[in-house]
């Protein structure tokens, strides 16, 4: 009696660093939708659709303050809940 390995699979995230990116976005998000567990989105203050567009997925949105792309993202992993939401 073992373990059926076949429908075991790693827990995928995705972290989306976005500044003003609605023309890249929606086609970025599309893309792995379906077979990501969930996607996150830390958004630079847009001043274009880049929240909305986020939000229209249903993934993890949130604002913060551009500083750098390293610090932009060990910000997200230490501010994000990772789980099982979106898409």
């Amino acid at each position: 009696m073992g373990v059926d390995v076949t429908t075991r699979r790693a827990h995928v995230s995705v972290l989306t660093p976005a500044q003003n990116e609605e023309l890249k976005l929606r086609d970025c998000v599309a893309s792995v939708c379906g077979w990501v567990d969930e996607v996150f989105v830390v958004d630079s203050f847009s001043n274009d659709k880049t929240r909305q567009i986020a939000e229209e997925f249903g993934v993890d949105v949130v604002q913060h303050r551009f500083e750098g792309f390293e610090q932009q993202k060990n910000w997200a992993l230490g501010s994000f809940a990772f789980s099982t939401t979106g898409c």
